[in-house]
């Protein structure tokens, strides 16, 4: 049983964030959610750019765990989730492009990825441009955060490297969470002033710089403005992660003419994502030492999917009932 607490910080408005916190407001605490971005979603993240939506973090999502499903049908029957159904191909240099066929539902938000973390966030206390950059014990007991205030109980829903940041030396699990590896990866979103002929909506892409292809105006509900988006390739953005946008872009663009004869372009713009996936995991939903005060959650302990950001809030959320 977790004990009665009154205030609780949770710091990181991504999917495992609102979801811890919803948990605990129904469970009548007092919660506030703290987020560097400028409105929540994590790396559930659009861009909108004129008439165009780049969701240019997380592509799509599936529901596999019977709780996520049920959790998912309220935005379902509301409309704020749709079912994505895409033309998708594989590309590979040196062969033919082959179809790719999906065997379950692949789900976006709508209008944007971020719309999802917004009807999640309704009714939650988020401060959102608000980044916490200390976590102190208070000689009163309890957490305090910047100058936020003191709280009884934390839950960082952040990324490894910035939970790491945030820990003090002596919390059990520092270790563990130090072995997790995440990888990063570059975004890159492409305007066009005529719509290309195709045969495909969205694509993986092998031994490439490139990772993934989706042209934007196929998601439902966004414009039909052609927008392609591209997603780099983990493991080559790793060994890149701190050049400059520009080397980045004479590196990408070039590869998406070489393998699709995409040219002609009439606007580009780069994102760096610096953990965007998780190559070795904690192995866990989440930690949470006893008499602390202090958990730990995120997709990065037990996967990549955004289905496990959920699952990790849920399995920290068990350790309150």
């Amino acid at each position: 049983m977790g004990r009665a607490v009154s205030r609780i910080a949770v710091v990181g408005a991504g999917l495992a964030g609102l979801t811890v916190a919803r948990g605990l407001r129904e469970r009548g605490h007092q919660v506030v959610v703290f987020d560097k971005g400028r409105v929540p979603g994590g790396r559930m993240a659009t861009r909108v750019s004129g008439e165009l939506t780049f969701d240019h973090g997380a592509q799509y999502f599936t529901a596999r765990d019977p709780g996520f499903q049920r959790w998912l049908a309220p935005s379902l029957a509301s409309g704020t989730v749709a079912e994505w159904k895409p033309r998708v191909l594989t590309f590979r240099a040196g062969e033919p492009p082959y179809k790719r066929d999906w065997f379950e539902p692949h789900y976006v938000a709508v209008p944007g990825m971020n719309a999802w973390a917004a009807e999640l966030a309704q009714g939650l206390d988020v401060r959102s441009l608000t980044r916490i950059e200390s976590l102190q014990r208070s000689p009163q007991g309890g957490w305090q955060l910047d100058d936020q205030g003191v709280f009884e109980e934390v839950v960082l829903a952040l990324p490894a490297p910035q939970t790491l940041a945030l820990l003090p030396d002596d919390v059990p699990g520092r270790s563990a969470i130090a072995a997790v590896e995440m990888l990063g990866c570059y975004a890159w979103m492409l305007s066009f002033a005529k719509k290309p002929s195709l045969h495909w909506d969205a694509a993986q892409v092998r031994d490439s710089p490139l990772g993934w292809l989706c042209w934007s105006h196929s998601r439902p509900g966004r414009s039909t403005a052609p927008a392609l988006l591209l997603l780099s390739d983990n493991q080559w953005a790793q060994k890149r992660i701190d050049h400059a946008l520009a080397d980045i872009e004479s590196e990408l663009l070039p590869e998406l003419t070489r393998l699709t004869g995409l040219q002609g372009w009439s606007g580009s713009q780069g994102h760096r994502w610096r953990y965007a996936a998780t190559e070795k995991p904690l192995g866990r939903t989440h930690l949470r030492p006893p008499g602390l005060g202090l958990s730990v959650c995120g997709d990065w302990c037990i996967g990549n999917r955004v289905e496990a950001a959920y699952l990790s809030a849920q399995g920290l959320l068990q350790s309150w009932d």
